[in-house]
């Protein structure tokens, strides 16, 4: 069976994410996989080093993302019967690339945050790391339209 792995961030973005999925799903007659990866904390990137409260961290991180994963889920399982989700673990670029080698899928769409080549040096850039290395096309949604479906109407002078 066909898939579109959906990577969700649980940002603004995410919601369009889903639906985008969905309606390529639809046109491949797929399935949908959400996916969600929890980064583990690390001792360079934290204030706290690592040991029982990064534990402690990660297994919070674990539930709240699985939590969140079945609420998606719920939203979306009338639009598209066959939706899964499912949480990993890792370096988000990573996992993402993983899973959909994993799944064989066809597509995968992810969000892009629209930051600046600055910012996605500094903190890493999922969506350009995917895009990347993904071993299928991608599909990148933006986190607002960038152009507009609605006509400016105009009122009269008087």
């Amino acid at each position: 069976m066909k898939t579109v792995l959906a990577a969700v961030d649980f940002s603004a973005v995410t919601d369009r994410v889903v639906l985008e999925a969905i309606r390529v799903a639809r046109s491949l007659k797929a399935r949908v996989v959400v996916v969600h990866a929890v980064a583990p904390p690390s001792t360079v990137r934290d204030i706290f080093p690592a040991g029982a409260l990064s534990s402690e961290l990660l297994l919070a991180a674990k539930k709240a993302a699985q939590d969140r994963l079945a609420t998606l889920v719920k939203k979306y399982q009338r639009r598209a019967p066959r939706l899964e989700a499912v949480r990993v673990t890792g370096d988000p670029v990573g996992s993402i690339v993983a899973e959909a080698v994993r799944r064989s899928a066809s597509y995968l769409v992810l969000g892009a945050h629209g930051h600046t080549a600055i910012f996605d040096v500094l903190t890493g850039g999922v969506a350009r790391g995917v895009l990347a290395r993904s071993p299928c096309p991608v599909v990148v949604v933006p986190v607002e339209p960038s152009i507009s479906t609605s006509v400016p109407v105009r009122g009269r002078r008087k």
